[in-house]
């Protein structure tokens, strides 16, 4: 920190979006760039929709989800910007388009916010799990993409167990930070 040092045995680097930049500090090559998804929310009365709704399952696609006190989640575009967390109007246009689409309702009614984050998308789409080649005690758990969020709790619990010694659930040889790309879909 700026005012003390701190020791582990073990560091664990889950830096999202910026975990590449911060790898390359290190002199680790590794495969991780930031793609903007933006978002908007609605606001409907409650029970104005009971199911999350897809346009389809493209790279670029429209899905709502519903909330319980009426709030309508929909989601998200998926752009090579860089850092840029700012939200676009072709973005939003896109969003409310498909909204609208998806559920008529939605149709001419103003957002009640929007916002865009960053998602850490690995060269070939599978997230970097596990140690650091070289540099004792360094561990990786980023890559994720846009299932981050998803994939959350079971990263956590396989990282623990590799940590703490215990066979993982899930074989990490697959994730490993320095593997050859998977041939399979890329980003």
């Amino acid at each position: 920190t700026a005012t003390e040092t701190l020791e582990a045995d073990a560091v664990v680097v889950a830096s999202g979006a910026w975990s590449g930049s911060w790898a390359e500090k290190l002199g680790i090559p590794l495969a991780v760039k930031p793609y903007r998804g933006q978002v908007v929310m609605y606001k409907t009365p409650p029970g104005s929709l009971r199911h999350i709704l897809f346009t389809g399952l493209q790279k670029e696609f429209t899905y709502l989800v519903p909330r319980l006190d009426g709030h309508i989640y929909v989601g998200s575009t998926l752009e090579d910007a860089g850092f840029e967390k700012t939200t676009t109007g072709e973005g939003m246009d896109k969003l409310t388009k498909g909204a609208a689409k998806l559920l008529p309702l939605l149709s001419g009614q103003i957002p009640e916010g929007t916002w865009s984050g960053l998602r850490p998308g690995s060269v070939d789409g599978w997230p970097y799990l596990g140690p650091v080649s070289g540099i004792q005690g360094l561990w990786l758990a980023t890559g994720h993409f846009t299932h981050g969020l998803l994939l959350s709790a079971v990263t956590g619990r396989l990282m623990a167990q590799a940590l703490t010694g215990e066979k993982p659930d899930l074989d990490l040889a697959p994730f490993a930070v320095d593997r050859k790309p998977h041939p399979v879909a890329g980003i």
